[in-house]
């Protein structure tokens, strides 16, 4: 019988404002979570710029982990959890988020939280921020997009990574970086809505705020992390995805390649980012498809052609799992028969294929007549292929055509 290895941190997760209740003791401010209220399946939650009377907002009281935490961190240790993933609330250590100084009853319970789980044996995985983004900031700066906020959040940081050492290895900067690709994400990941007061589904989409404050989160995750790797070798940093998994409704190459685009645009746009340090070259195409222009300050641009060539042909870089696709339009059907004898980690959809779907003569193809071909291929492939077409040996014309795929991709 197969068992998990005694290392293994089998555990479960929750945040800190679905479950901590306790919204305003101890000088904790109110977090955008806090300004949500219930909903239901006829009527959508809304978010409100007071708290109303008579109102529920489920964030304030959950389960009042705040006053059983020992009980509830007693029960998880009951089940074998040797993992607890939780968030630290900011606006429990800093109320506004432009406070000097942190709020010391805020870091004195997270101190007791871990210490309880110190004492079962449990290992924290903590969030940095976990859709808890002070309501102060979103008055002041329109969340995320302001860029002052990477600095408020790097001083967020500071405090508890020097307060926690000792206490927690395990840490993520964001909850679900990604949900602010969607409109979704617009009220608890990037914060973007000053002003709105109504139903979260009727919330206003601006995608140049939301792409902007995506960024700056970007750039607050990077910081953040490049300091704790630099004054904490210790700790061991994370981030998560929401990973919304999607399949092409057929095996059309136009459906797969909707799809591709549909998966780059709310998984890998921001993991990329957050794993190689540099924006994907499709991250262009995104801006460019919604009208987006990321303001970049002095000090923080895209890579050089050149460090992208060094990526891609590094042999051990993770790039290598990723696939790209393209499409030449007006290929020489013979300089396509030489792509065609490729066959490991690519795949060719060639218009002269299959007569009996074209209902052209094949036979009676001129060796020139211009051809669509469309690829899908892995980074190993192209590096192979490039090996191939891009040396002396190669035609002009087939050297040319992989120098516009190699091109695009670098």
């Amino acid at each position: 019988m197969a068992v998990l290895r005694d290392d293994f941190l089998w555990g479960g997760a929750v945040a800190a404002n679905q479950f901590e209740g306790a919204w305003d003791v101890d000088g904790k401010g109110p977090s955008t979570s806090d300004m949500c209220t219930n909903g239901s399946h006829k009527v959508p939650k809304r978010v409100t710029k007071t708290i109303l009377p008579d109102t529920l907002y489920p964030s304030h009281e959950a389960i009042d982990f705040y006053h059983h935490y020992e009980e509830d961190i007693a029960l998880f240790a009951e089940m074998g959890f040797k993992c607890f993933r939780t968030s630290i609330n900011w606006t429990r250590i800093f109320p506004t988020g432009l406070e000097e100084e942190p709020n010391e009853k805020g870091l004195a319970f997270y101190d007791r939280v871990f210490d309880c789980c110190k004492k079962y044996g449990i290992e924290p995985l903590v969030t940095i921020s976990h859709y808890e983004l002070p309501f102060a900031l979103v008055e002041k700066y329109n969340g995320w997009e302001g860029r002052e906020l990477i600095e408020l959040f790097e001083k967020y940081c500071h405090v508890i990574f020097e307060r926690y050492q000792g206490k927690v290895k395990y840490w993520l900067t964001f909850n679900e970086i990604n949900a602010g690709t969607m409109p979704l994400g617009t009220i608890l990941s990037t914060g973007t809505f000053r002003g709105y007061e109504g139903p979260v589904t009727e919330v206003p989409d601006r995608p140049q705020e939301r792409y902007q404050a995506i960024h700056h989160q970007l750039l607050a995750s990077a910081k953040v992390v490049k300091y704790a790797h630099e004054h904490y070798p210790e700790y061991k940093m994370g981030n998560m995805i929401t990973f919304i998994l999607s399949y092409p409704l057929t095996c059309n190459p136009d459906d797969i390649v909707r799809n591709q685009e549909q998966m780059r645009e709310s998984n890998w746009y921001c993991s990329d980012v957050m794993v190689r340090g540099a924006y994907p070259a499709y991250a262009k195409r995104i801006w460019e498809r919604k009208g987006v222009t990321i303001r970049m300050e002095e000090g923080v641009k895209e890579p050089s052609s050149r460090w992208k060539k060094r990526i891609l042909l590094a042999e051990h870089s993770p790039i290598r799992k990723m696939v790209f696709s393209w499409k030449w339009l007006n290929l020489p059907y013979w300089v396509s028969v030489h792509f065609v004898r490729h066959k490991f980690g690519i795949e060719h959809f060639v218009s002269t294929q299959r007569t009996d779907r074209t209902g052209d003569d094949r036979t009676g193809k001129r060796q020139d007549a211009p051809v669509m071909h469309e690829c899908f291929a892995n980074v190993q492939a192209i590096m192979f292929i490039s090996r191939r077409r891009l040396c002396s040996q190669a035609s002009p014309e087939t050297r040319a055509a992989w120098k516009l795929v190699v091109d695009e991709i670098a």
